[in-house]
């Protein structure tokens, strides 16, 4: 009955061991990084914005706009964004109609679809809204 008790515990921790490894993979920086990769829509589908990674650090560039945004086409708006676990990352929005910078939070909802929140220096909420995945 001993030896019982030993080989579950070692199922036991091996099970534990596994699941704590890949639940830590599927939610590091690299997985998030591979997941907001591609083109996103704002929530009132007037932009769109490509986020990419250069040297590990993400951008964001609008490469569609509706008819009367067509002047910030090709703004990067989204730069700096470093990313954490568990699907969180931060970075510095440029608003392209009044050129201030804020900080943002986002946060991957699910896999097509991104949680965006503006704040500044000091907290004070600016922004929050979902885009959906595009390609």
């Amino acid at each position: 009955m001993n030896g019982n008790v030993m080989v579950y515990l070692m199922v036991f921790l091996a099970v534990g061991g596994l699941t704590l490894l890949l639940f830590w993979w599927r939610n590091s920086a690299e997985e998030l990084g591979s997941k907001i990769t591609g083109i996103w829509e704002n929530a009132d589908n007037t932009i769109r914005v490509l986020i990419y990674e250069i040297d590990s650090i993400f951008q964001g560039e609008v490469v569609w706009t509706n008819v009367q945004n067509q002047r910030i086409l090709g703004a990067r708006i989204l730069h700096s964004i470093e990313l954490k676990r568990f699907k969180l990352g931060r970075g510095i929005y440029n608003c392209p109609f009044t050129h201030q910078q804020y900080q943002f939070q986002l946060k991957l909802v699910r896999n097509e679809l991104l949680s965006l929140h503006l704040h500044t220096q000091e907290g004070k909420s600016i922004l929050k809204e979902q885009w959906k995945l595009i390609k």
